[in-house]
């Protein structure tokens, strides 16, 4: 009956001794590894575990680095217990697993070894989390997510910073409606999304029309050439508010090489902003912080 019992469950188990060795496996656990690349014809019983995890941590595994670390804790008594989270992803999909080990009731120097499929939970987890960074409109960083990448300014190499503001954006919306707007607003952050490719570069979505690009060991030179790039190309679109006026952007760039006291809202709310502030007044225009630079 207990053979049955464990068989009928979905989690991975196993039992080991206190040198590693595999002594007990349930049904899902032989079935795991047969869809994992396991021959059919491995004996479970009398396989080390623990010499497994031990040689991949060896080959440069961080996770099975891990998952040995605390299994020598349970075995050797330090713990009373060990889990944690890891990838297991197959060629054709994501998959994460909570591993956990505990001392066999009433057994001594018997250990059981359990793996539960937490696929679910994660992409649930990931997708959240994907939502609170992206922005649902146009897909690009938002505010918080730019948060979370600023920390790369505390790499010694050049930062430059391009916040891009939509010239004549209201008038747009009141004339075609907020789902022309919308249809604008992707437009637009497709071409500053084109510009984002390296992968410490970001594109942001931080307001109804306005967007920033943060770009990695990027010149100012450079930056300016990417700011015009994106200039001509929303030029380009040809997104006409009337015969005489089209939606255009306009830019301000800020460049440096950051320390760590260098503040990252400051150089995109105060120095990029103020640029921005400036070609605004002209508007289809880029404006670089403190220097008279126009296009």
């Amino acid at each position: 009956m207990f053979d049955a019992v464990l068989d009928s469950l979905d989690t991975h188990v196993a039992v080991i001794d206190s040198k590693g060795f595999i002594r007990y496996v349930n049904k899902a656990w032989v079935e795991f590894g047969l869809n994992n690349g396991i021959c059919p014809d491995v004996n479970w019983l009398g396989v080390n575990y623990l010499s497994v995890c031990t040689s991949a941590a060896n080959d440069g595994d961080v996770c099975s680095l891990t998952v040995s670390n605390g299994l020598r804790s349970v075995i050797d008594h330090k713990s009373s217990t060990f889990s944690c989270e890891y990838p297991c992803h197959s060629s054709t999909e994501e998959r994460w697993y909570l591993f956990r080990v505990v001392p066999l009731y009433h057994e001594v120097n018997r250990f059981v070894i359990s793996h539960q499929n937490i696929t679910p939970n994660k992409l649930v987890e990931r997708q959240a989390e994907r939502l609170s960074l992206e922005d649902p409109l146009t897909g690009l960083y938002n505010r918080r997510g730019l948060d979370v990448f600023a920390r790369a300014i505390r790499y010694q190499t050049a930062i430059s910073i391009i916040i891009i503001d939509i010239d004549h954006f209201k008038e747009f919306n009141d004339t075609y409606g907020h789902h022309k707007g919308d249809q604008c607003l992707n437009s637009i952050a497709g071409v500053i999304q084109h510009y984002a490719r390296r992968p410490g570069d970001i594109a942001a979505r931080i307001g109804g029309d306005e967007f920033v690009l943060v770009l990695s060991q990027t010149s100012k030179e450079h930056a300016i050439d990417i700011a015009y790039g994106i200039k001509e190309s929303v030029y380009t679109l040809a997104m006409m508010i009337s015969n005489q006026q089209r939606v255009t952007v306009s830019a301000g760039i800020t460049t440096l090489i950051p320390t760590p006291a260098s503040d990252y809202h400051y150089l995109i709310y105060q120095q990029a902003d103020t640029a921005l502030y400036i070609a605004k007044k002209k508007r289809n225009s880029v404006f670089v912080v403190d220097e008279a630079i126009e296009y």
